[in-house]
């Protein structure tokens, strides 16, 4: 079985999710005429910049294949019965010791990876990896609720009952990923200054 590589979005608890979690199952950025390297990622959407993408194959002279998908879940769900050919995949904390637990992911040879020593030490050996043979942290960010204030008549958000309120019936979205939305913590209030 072809194993993948993994680098992980960092959770915490909780309090933690991708930034950008919905979007179609495949973007390829690509011309037709196809270098014979290619690099098959497979992320979570919006996380990397289109430009970016197209920017590393000039430089590269390879093509990227990125696909992407919507949570761990289902990033698992299309890696369990075998690799479909990702060389590089962004799971969650938690689904990281889940796939290495299961021998889908392939240790990291750290001596190809020389920028790590940039990533800061609080995120390295986190307990679902504690050597960092399976992953190397990404993105980190803060679940929380973002709204625009003269869209809600200046109600201000400040609980997530708001987000039920029947007012904002049909114009508010939530994060397709239940292990972040269903612990949700109480919100504290920050305003801009």
């Amino acid at each position: 079985m072809r194993r993948i590589l993994s680098f992980v979005v960092l959770f915490f608890v909780a309090l933690i999710l991708p930034l950008g979690c919905s979007g179609s199952n495949q973007t390829n950025v690509s011309d037709s005429n196809t270098p014979s390297n290619v690099l098959s990622v497979y992320n979570w959407s919006t996380y990397i910049a289109p430009e970016v993408l197209t920017q590393f194959e000039k430089e590269f002279n390879a093509k990227i294949k990125y696909d992407t998908y919507e949570n761990s879940e289902a990033l698992y769900a299309k890696i369990q019965p075998g690799n479909p050919g990702y060389d590089v995949a962004f799971p969650g904390d938690y689904m990281v010791a889940i796939m290495a637990n299961e021998g889908l992911l392939e240790e990291l040879n750290l001596e190809n990876i020389p920028n790590r020593t940039h990533l800061d030490s609080t995120f390295m050996n986190a307990p679902y990896d504690l050597e960092n043979k399976y992953s190397l942290p990404y993105q980190w960010g803060t679940l929380g609720i973002g709204y625009n204030i003269t869209a809600t008549n200046n109600q201000e958000i400040d609980s997530w009952a708001t987000m039920f309120d029947p007012k904002f019936a049909g114009r508010t979205a939530w994060l397709d990923d239940m292990r972040h939305t269903s612990h949700l913590a109480p919100i504290r209030k920050t305003t801009n200054t």
